[in-house]
């Protein structure tokens, strides 16, 4: 299979983060006439890299040359070309950067048809296909060394563990695009990485999307049992195919085997699209399996319908008790019914709403009287707020279906914006668990005015906005407090001045890095107070012959210990969360 194409290189402003700029290739087929184009769209394939990967790495230019249908290949934010901050964490931020280039290729008159993901770019893929529109709309994906199990990191920890001891971070060496790179990486950063939740692929992955699985079993980053972790997932989809292909002598970047990696991705694709062209299209694949006891088999005496044509059957009575807008739109003329609850489905009454068919169902769920189930999708609670209001449903339905994400260890299992859990517990009215979460929203940027006005629409109040200027005031206030109290010129001669006020600038950065983290604990704060003034390096524990006053004068170890002991009293006193509400 060949193709020609031209390139187009493109940069567009990361939205959520300021001065971050996304870099990205358009690989424009020219050969193919016969391109769907369906909806007015013209189909795309989404071509994302790794971990301290870029665009043209390893197998994924020599792909984009390839495919019979235009692609885009991109770096995520601080790889390569695209700047921007990174963490070793980062899959919500690399969720966002998918977002905001598909927002791209949507304007350009693209839609997203099949994503290639490696490595960690395919366990953000995977979350970008499980929970967004755009997402669940394509229709094939290919799984690169996609890790399953999180918490397998050891070869992260045998690396880094000397330097975590020594430094209490580390930092990540290497060469990317021919250019030394470096990032630090913090032991907070792994425990974040191996929570990451991805057991919601058994249920939140799209019904309709066909997956093909590429692993190499000399892989010692992620191990080969995920592969087969994702199959039994995938393989028990109805209305969707899964396809698990081994390269038995492929490392983790499958080098020397780029050639059977790409031959197999066009292999499988081509069949696909051969399929696709046999049985008409794929628009026979529901874009939504309806649950019991709402699908077409259950009993009920109405239908609601969604915009993508799924149908739920329900009951007026249930729905009208919950909802004064529902009992409404019931009491207005119907077609007249069988009184069987379970007449066909041609004779039931058929009312059109606006929410999509995942948010219909967790809304009808809250309403029926059945166990509740715990939601993990932060936008899908946002949505189910939106329909709340519609429908003048009370929040306490939802509350009680998200109470997991406001757990203790809710940040242990999910990787997202601080601000949207800060925003939704407001919207929900759930004052502690805004008060809480405000502790983990310090490295925020307040002076990102898209930002910001999201969080404001998201929390339904400008108060939520306020009340973290007001926490910023407060600690920047407290944070001059503590530095005031650290006098280092009152206990230094004219000798050991200059050097102590270039310790006292290191002082108080270190100390900010160490306040922003949520709720600094004893382990945290005491390394700080010991490791940096008024404990100061040796070189400077001489004794003085100039003043015996000086923190430099051999004996002065109770004045050092005095001033840590004042210090560690203003270090818990900081402020860290809003005052509530």
């Amino acid at each position: 299979m060949s193709t020609s194409s031209t390139s187009q290189k493109f940069r567009i402003p990361h939205p959520n983060e300021s001065g971050c700029t996304l870099v990205g290739i358009i690989e424009q087929v020219t050969n193919n006439a016969s391109i769907d184009m369906s909806n007015n769209l013209r189909p795309i394939a989404l071509i994302l890299h790794g971990v301290l990967g870029h665009k043209d790495y390893l197998f994924q230019k020599r792909l984009a040359l390839r495919l019979p249908l235009d692609s885009c290949r991109f770096d995520f934010r601080a790889n390569h070309e695209s700047n921007g901050s990174w963490r070793m964490s980062g899959f919500d931020q690399d969720v966002e950067d998918i977002k905001a280039v598909v927002s791209h290729l949507t304007q350009l008159g693209y839609r997203v048809e099949l994503v290639v993901a490696h490595s960690r770019g395919s366990v953000a893929a995977m979350r970008w296909i499980s929970t967004t529109p755009e997402g669940r709309g394509i229709s094939g994906f290919v799984n690169v060394a996609g890790r399953y199990r999180m918490e397998l990191i050891d070869v992260y920890r045998t690396m880094w563990n000397e330097e975590f001891e020594k430094n209490g971070f580390a930092v990540w060496k290497a060469r990317v695009a021919k250019k030394d790179v470096a990032f630090i990486v913090r032991p907070k950063d792994l425990d974040e990485f191996a929570s990451f939740d991805t057991s919601y692929v058994w249920t939140e992955f799209p019904q309709s999307v066909d997956v093909l699985t590429i692993q190499g079993l000399r892989d010692k980053m992620v191990p080969p049992f995920d592969a087969i972790i994702y199959a039994r997932a995938f393989s028990g989809r109805p209305y969707a195919t899964h396809t698990l292909h081994l390269i038995e002598e492929a490392d983790h970047n499958f080098f020397g085997h780029y050639d059977e990696v790409v031959n197999t991705m066009l292999g499988w694709w081509d069949n696909k699209t051969r399929v696709m062209a046999t049985t008409g299209s794929d628009d026979a694949k529901p874009s939504f399996l309806v649950q019991p006891p709402f699908d077409h088999d259950s009993s009920g005496d109405c239908i609601l319908q969604t915009p993508c044509g799924t149908q739920f059957k329900v009951f007026r009575n249930i729905l009208s008790l919950a909802s004064p807008v529902f009992k409404t739109m019931f009491d207005l003329p119907q077609p007249s019914i069988s009184s069987s609850p379970t007449v066909d489905l041609a004779n039931l009454p058929i009312i059109v709403v606006t929410e999509t068919a995942k948010v219909m169902q967790e809304l009808l769920r809250i309403l029926y009287p059945m166990e509740v189930v715990q939601l993990r999708s932060i936008d899908l609670v946002f949505s189910l707020v939106e329909a709340c209001d519609k429908y003048e449903i009370p929040l306490s339905k939802v509350v009680a279906a998200a109470r997991d994400l406001f757990s203790k260890a809710w940040f242990t299992k999910l990787t997202t914006d601080p601000l949207e859990m800060y925003a939704l517990a407001w919207r929900l009215k759930l004052s502690p668990d805004a008060e809480r979460l405000s502790d983990h929203t310090h490295h925020a940027d307040l002076k990102n005015d898209a930002r910001m006005t999201k969080l404001v629409g998201q929390s339904g109040t400008l108060q939520s906005l306020m009340q973290l200027y007001d926490l910023r005031l407060r600690r920047e206030k407290h944070i001059r407090v503590v530095m005031d109290a650290f006098k280092p010129r009152q206990y230094f001669c004219a000798h050991h001045k200059a050097k102590s006020q270039q310790q006292t600038s290191q002082f108080e950065k270190l100390m900010r890095n160490v306040l922003d983290d949520p709720n600094p604990v004893n382990r945290h704060i005491v390394p700080c107070l010991r490791t940096r003034p008024p404990a100061w390096p040796s070189g400077l524990r001489v004794v003085c012959g100039e003043s015996p006053g000086c923190f430099s004068f051999e004996g002065a170890d109770q004045r050092i210990e005095n001033a840590i002991l004042e210090l560690f009293r203003l270090f818990l006193a900081h402020p860290d969360e809003i005052i509530g509400f």
